[in-house]
């Protein structure tokens, strides 16, 4: 069996998708910076600890490894993530070229527009950096993940459960694609299985294209909840996020990036995906009646 390692093993996606390759008895290593943040315990996980930064501690952990997942994310880290992120995929790349490492299978943001936020734009160049490296990289490009953990979501859900009034720019009318977390569980497993996923990317998305305060709408619809949406002519940029970042117990720097991209549309073009992934995706009411 080929050997695997999670970076970003204690990361909303990282966790679900160590439990979820435990689950179908693949033995991994984890790449961790806090083991205390780790919660899972099993056989089959082994446990490096060791910071992104450090290029030593990444040989040791990329030893006779042929897989590697890059789910490693530094908004909520630091104002200047997109400094730090480019120099731990720098890092990452380099130290999978020299431990002879097959295969990258990245996480990013959807980027097809020419114009990116700050933190689509950063998820992009993580996906460039990699690709210099002499693994094959497939590259999954996703909208909002819905799930119990997921950032984006909490926001949304902590939004609609703690307010019934919501302010909204009323020139944002960008569309958003969201997807159920075990639709992106399952591209991220079956792609190690798919030899023809190397040096690609696929855009996943679920099956239902959303303006991004309709997402508000349906989960408050799902809870059994009315909100009232209000059109204001602007979204002040300070004020705005600091308030939901209080709202919903999530950091400012975080919430500020997300808020950031909302102006953009986050969807699939390109669906070259279905080929080679055939799967009944979930729309975004039945992700979210699949939390509970």
């Amino acid at each position: 069996m080929k050997k695997i390692l999670i970076v970003g093993a204690t990361g909303f996606i990282g966790t679900n998708l160590t439990r979820y390759l435990i689950e179908k008895n693949y033995k991994i290593r984890v790449f961790i910076r806090d083991k205390n943040k780790f919660h899972i315990k099993n056989k089959k996980i082994e446990i490096f600890v060791g910071d992104l930064e450090n290029k030593s501690d990444l040989d040791n952990a990329l030893k006779k490894i042929d897989i590697a997942f890059y789910l490693a994310h530094s908004m909520s880290q630091t104002k200047d993530f997109e400094k730090l992120e480019k120099l731990c995929a720098k890092n990452f790349a380099d130290s999978c070229s020299k431990n002879n490492v097959k295969r990258i299978i990245y996480l990013g943001g959807i980027s097809n527009n020419k114009e990116l936020s700050p933190h689509l734009k950063s998820r992009k160049i993580v996906g460039d950096i990699l690709r210099k490296s002499s693994s094959k990289v497939t590259e999954f490009q996703a909208s909002i993940v819905v799930g119990k953990d997921s950032p984006s979501f909490i926001i949304i859900s902590k939004i609609v459960e703690k307010v019934r009034f919501i302010f909204w720019p009323y020139k944002i009318n960008s569309l958003c694609q969201p997807i159920a977390l075990e639709d992106v569980l399952y591209y991220l497993e079956t792609c190690l299985h798919k030899k023809e996923t190397g040096g690609k990317i696929f855009c996943v998305g679920g099956s239902t294209k959303l303006k991004y305060y309709e997402l508000l709408k349906i989960y408050a619809n799902e809870i059994g909840k009315k909100i009232i949406i209000i059109k204001i002519p602007f979204f002040p940029k300070k004020i705005i996020p600091f308030f939901i970042s209080r709202l919903t117990n999530q950091k400012f720097s975080l919430v500020s990036s997300l808020i950031e991209s909302i102006k953009y549309d986050s969807v699939c073009i390109n669906e070259d995906i279905k080929k080679i992934f055939p799967r009944k995706l979930l729309s975004y009411e039945e992700a979210i009646r699949n939390l509970n």
